[in-house]
């Protein structure tokens, strides 16, 4: 229920995508393989104890990124996004600074957004009839 598969699904089913307080918080995407390497490589080679923090260098706010994938599946902003009113408690940014990784660990980044999103996208439209089955309201575990 994460924002990039969220708005594919939305957009694929015709819903429309609620974007909170107009996207302007802001977000450095990184790609499930990157932070798998970076993972394993803490596990390798990290010293107990210490944090390590995996991130790309690149800032995009969630505005951005919804008009990146409307772009790519090529309807407009507009008529996909309702500005709906910013949710309680949401941080306007999430950046950590990964040098420590990168510079300790040999790790880095190789997954760009874009071909993050293609794969995304082509992830969605290949399982689409089952996630049409699923609920599209995040429900809350306890």
């Amino acid at each position: 229920y994460r924002i990039i598969p969220r708005a594919i699904l939305f957009i694929r089913t015709g819903r429309r995508i609620p974007l909170h307080g107009g996207g302007a918080s802001v977000r450095s995407f990184i790609h499930i393989r990157d932070v798998a390497d970076g993972t394993w490589r803490v596990a390798q080679a990290g010293k107990p104890g210490e944090v390590y923090h995996l991130s790309t260098g690149r800032l995009i706010s969630i505005r951005e990124l919804v008009e990146r994938i409307c772009s790519r599946l090529g309807v407009a902003f507009d008529e996909c996004v309702d500005i709906v009113g910013e949710r309680l408690g949401k941080d306007a940014a999430y950046i950590l600074d990964s040098t420590k990784a990168r510079e300790s660990l040999g790790w880095q980044d190789h997954v760009e957004l874009d071909a993050g999103l293609d794969e995304t996208i082509a992830w969605v439209d290949r399982n689409l009839d089952e996630l049409r089955q699923q609920p599209m309201n995040y429900i809350h575990q306890k």
